[in-house]
């Protein structure tokens, strides 16, 4: 009989301090579809379930960090306008050198 993953064993250790509920029916999804069409070898079914936990971990860890700590409000973006690198035009003009002439005079580019 295959090993069944439940929804138990994935959050064993975590103490549910993952946030809000919003997490559990997606990952009673996953486990339901896991089981059902499990095709893992042993390999697989260690390296899934060390992947998963990690990202159980992970998000209780970033929701630790939000309780904890305190955050600013994001800054303004800044869009950086100027004119192409010296490079991209150099590039750019010696493509243009190495086209024959008549293609440059017919503007079919």
């Amino acid at each position: 009989m295959k090993e069944q993953f439940t929804v138990k064993s994935m959050l064993k250790g975590l103490d549910g301090k993952l946030g809000n509920d919003d997490y559990s029916e997606p990952l009673e999804i996953l486990t339901h579809s896991l089981n059902k069409h499990n095709k893992f070898n042993s390999f697989g079914k260690i390296a899934f379930n060390h992947q998963l936990k990690n990202r159980l971990k992970t998000r209780k860890h970033l929701h630790q960090l939000h309780l904890t700590k305190t955050f600013s409000d994001p800054s303004d973006p800044v869009f950086v306008i100027g004119l192409p690198s010296l490079v991209r035009l150099y590039y750019s003009i010696s493509y243009l050198s190495m086209m024959p002439i008549d293609l440059l005079n017919t503007g079919k580019l």
